[in-house]
């Protein structure tokens, strides 16, 4: 495939960790890290119960678990991240990003600015520490959730709060 395409495949699920990667995929078919790095670019991490894609910085990198957190990341930008039952995406800052789960936290962030979230249980869309330009929806739980500070967000719920945040400003 490499000399067709410039991408290496494979049948078997190969594991990638390193410092610096790009352009590449990584997969764990049991609860190990699918691709792990210092800092993922374009990247995609897959993991049945453990964490998807794991890095300190990601950028444009989809994270998906079944049942382990989806991307875990200290920096994320222009990400994805998603979970059937864990954290779709978690991230100290999230920039643009979007992270959806089935039962939990579609995204989870210590700062978020422009990203969305989504629960499709009785976990929180979105939960930040303060979150900017974003969105949250939950179908059972809070739609999304500011810790401290919301500016210009928007939260929606079927049967549980769209929006709770001790500030909040539009």
């Amino acid at each position: 495939d490499i000399g067709v395409t410039g991408v290496q495949t494979c049948a078997l699920p190969i594991w990638i960790h390193g410092d610096q990667v790009a352009d590449c995929r990584g997969e764990s078919a049991g609860s190990g890290t699918g691709l792990g790095a210092t800092t993922a670019q374009n990247c995609y991490g897959y993991s049945y119960s453990g964490t998807g894609l794991h890095a300190t910085t990601a950028l444009n990198c989809y994270g998906y678990s079944y049942s382990g957190t989806g991307l875990y990341a200290e920096t994320a930008e222009n990400c994805k991240g998603s979970s059937t039952s864990d954290i779709g995406l978690n991230a100290t800052m999230a920039q643009n990003c979007q992270g959806s789960s089935s039962d939990w936290i579609g995204l989870d962030a210590t700062a978020a600015q422009n990203c969305y979230g989504v629960s499709g249980g009785s976990g929180h869309g979105l939960s930040a520490n303060t979150a900017e330009n974003c969105q949250g929806g939950s179908t059972n739980g809070v739609g999304l959730i500011a810790y401290h500070i919301a500016i210009g967000c928007s939260g929606q719920s079927i049967s549980g709060t769209g929006l709770f945040a001790l500030i909040a400003n539009s």
